[in-house]
């Protein structure tokens, strides 16, 4: 389940769902299969550490050779859009997980984070 960190209310509903859905019909089901494993096995790991997932971080920056590639495809080969699909891909894997997760906008090191960052209760937040 997904809330947000700073109303705590549960979020049901997808953001953007109109793109979403677009980006989503491009997408194959196979590919969407495996991307959705490889973002799920990226937060497992997370949650074993103990730490909190930033959706930007996830993929590296060139996506060539790499299951997120078909998101790229997706958009008409354009970056900024498979970015913006990527998160929402994130956040919808997010809503449907068993645990409960909380997620905002957040700064590191002084600088704003440019992406949703999801985190655990028992992570302590951010």
């Amino acid at each position: 389940m997904l809330f947000n960190f700073e109303t705590g209310k549960q979020v049901t509903t997808i953001p953007h769902k109109a793109d979403y859905k677009r980006w989503m019909n491009n997408l194959d089901t196979q590919d969407y299969q495996k991307i959705s494993d490889a973002i799920n096995k990226y937060i497992e790991d997370k949650l074993v550490a103990g730490q909190p997932v930033t959706a930007g971080w996830i993929p590296t920056r060139d996506w060539t050779g790499t299951v997120y590639m078909p998101i790229y495809d997706a958009c008409g080969k354009n970056f900024t859009q498979a970015g913006y699909f990527f998160g929402l891909i994130v956040f919808v894997i997010m809503m449907n997980r068993p645990e409960n997760w909380f997620f905002g906008k957040f700064s590191k090191d002084g600088h704003e984070i440019g992406s949703i960052t999801y985190f655990t209760k028992t992570q302590g937040g951010i």
